[in-house]
């Protein structure tokens, strides 16, 4: 009996010390990539003759020159601070490898695990000839930032080099595949640079070809660590956005999935029917914002029955001010006397004197407008349509009266949509010369440069703005955490973001700020006036 006893106990023994199999490491996770096309690919096609005609106008060409141009400069004056072997940008080193990356065929790939380090890889589709100048410029140019020579390297049967570092990321390579070249970074290793070589060896490709799109990019954003403060407090999505030629035009549709529930419900929409009236350039409905306006209105100690969840917004022919914003409220007027007696106290308090001009009440109204401001006044007051529904309306110029009322597809294009939280839809002509005109104005009134006329980017504008015609988007919810982002549009952009992007080209500090030239000094050679001749 004994024997058996310690026979037992030995055999459970040796279970419990026999070590347990290591469980298998994480598959890694895609946090970005992008599959682009190649302008010589979208060139070939016989769609979106719209946006192909403005990238080949002269003015497009010529800003595509400036940005390439202060992008190859980019990379150093980021990582300058860590380079302490040369003081050389290696910008035309870096200027012809740019030049390929706007016309072949390329894919891009950033990816991490739990417990293993962050990686990129680069693939482009490259001509032998053209593969050799990758090789030998990018290999100079780490030589003189590093102070280190890249050493022969890649996968068997294949061409490269790879360069070891101390800092992060300590790994940096290259690999020549047949018709393809890798170059990428990562810590501890570049597996996923092996992975895409060993992919083009055995299919010829390291993905497969684009064959409905030109364009294609997916950003994990909750997945990223380590986000500036101001990026991360806006809580991104992950987005998955594809660019395709819809007929003349460019459709872009962006699939988004939210880190947390939406908690959104849809309501009818109502619309102040009264007050919005031809000739109408732009329109634009949203629904599901009560959430972040609740905290203003408290802070303006404004009670409501209930906080308003959608506005409309529209825009005029003509005065470029002649923009508006609707949203309805139930007891318009009490809503508006309330807004009347605290508005302006409370922003004059918080803005402390740095915005031009102030809120004003006006006795025996239920209105307030804003003085000080020249060319335009904003105003805040209420309207009351036939059916007794009240609306709290705002804009930056007085609405004229017409009678003749817009197209009844206005509003057909939202109404009755039980799953649509956002629908914009402009005239792109008329509203990028409007936002242009507002946009410079602002910068007049805060001090701030303007674009000047001869800026490339504002020749750009001059150029493009006959060319655009119907913009439209939505954005529709499609799960408790899913929405989906549709646009047609010729070049993929609204006024507003046409004005937006032309000015951050033209910064000084382009890409990696906001911020125009000063204007340079008037000088002159002519001899000064004798004020006694």
């Amino acid at each position: 009996m004994r024997t058996c006893w310690i026979i037992l106990v030995t055999v459970m023994l040796g279970v419990g010390c026999r070590k347990a199999p290591p469980s298998p490491p994480p598959p890694p996770e895609v946090l970005a990539r992008w599959h682009f096309a190649g302008s010589e690919a979208v060139e070939a096609t016989t769609n979106g003759s719209a946006v192909k005609a403005i990238l080949a106008l002269p003015e497009s060409k010529a800003l595509l020159e400036q940005t390439l141009d202060k992008l190859v400069r980019a990379p150093y004056a980021r990582l300058k601070s860590g380079i302490h072997a040369s003081t050389n940008d290696c910008a035309e080193l870096l200027r012809p490898l740019f030049d390929d990356l706007t016309r072949a065929e390329s894919y891009f790939e950033l990816r991490a695990a739990s417990n293993r380090p962050t990686e990129w890889t680069l693939a482009v589709r490259l001509a032998p000839a053209r593969a050799e100048v990758w090789r030998t410029n990018l290999a100079t140019t780490l030589s003189l930032w590093t102070g280190q020579r890249p050493s022969n390297a890649a996968p068997a049967g294949l061409t490269g080099w790879r360069l070891r570092k101390h800092d992060a990321p300590d790994h940096v390579g290259l690999t020549v595949a047949p018709g393809w070249v890798l170059f990428g970074a990562g810590l501890g290793g570049l597996p996923l640079q092996d992975e895409l070589a060993a992919r083009v060896q055995a299919q010829g490709r390291p993905v497969p070809a684009t064959t409905n799109y030109w364009f294609q990019v997916m950003v994990d954003w909750p997945r990223f660590a380590d986000l500036p403060r101001w990026l991360a407090a806006l809580r991104l999505p992950k987005a998955d956005l594809t660019l395709a030629p819809r007929g003349d035009n460019l459709r872009a549709q962006a699939e988004l999935l939210l880190p947390q529930p939406l908690n959104w419900k849809p309501e009818p929409w109502r619309f102040p029917t009264n007050a919005i009236h031809d000739p109408v350039v732009g329109f634009a409905a949203i629904q599901g914002f009560g959430e972040w306006l609740k905290p203003i209105l408290d802070a303006l100690g404004v009670k409501l029955d209930g906080v308003p969840n959608q506005a409309c917004l529209w825009a005029l022919q003509g005065v470029p001010f002649q923009t508006f914003i609707a949203a309805p409220v139930t007891e318009a007027t009490n809503v508006m006397d309330q807004l009347r007696e605290r508005l302006p106290p409370w922003f004059s308090t918080n803005t402390a004197g740095h915005v031009l001009g102030s809120w004003r009440p006006v006795t025996n109204t239920h209105a307030i407008f804003w003085d000080g401001m020249p060319f335009f006044g904003g105003f805040m007051s209420t309207a009351i349509e036939e059916t007794n529904e009240g609306f709290i309306i705002a804009g930056l110029f007085p609405n004229t009266t017409n009678p003749q009322p817009p197209p009844p597809e206005l509003y057909f294009q939202v109404l009755g949509r039980t799953n649509l939280a956002y629908y914009d839809w402009e005239i792109g002509a008329e509203r990028l010369a409007a936002w242009r005109t507002m946009v410079q104005l602002a910068h007049v009134l805060a001090e701030k440069p303007i674009l000047l006329p001869e800026a490339a980017a504002a020749k750009w504008m001059d150029a493009i703005g006959p060319k655009l015609g119907n913009i439209g988007t939505s954005l529709t919810v499609n799960g408790p955490d899913r929405m989906t982002l549709i646009r047609q549009s010729p070049h993929g952009f609204t006024g507003f973001e046409t004005v937006l992007l032309a000015h951050w080209l033209e910064s000084t500090n382009f890409p990696w700020g906001y911020r125009l030239p000063a204007p340079q000094p008037i000088t002159t050679n002519a001899a000064p006036l004798n004020p006694n001749p």
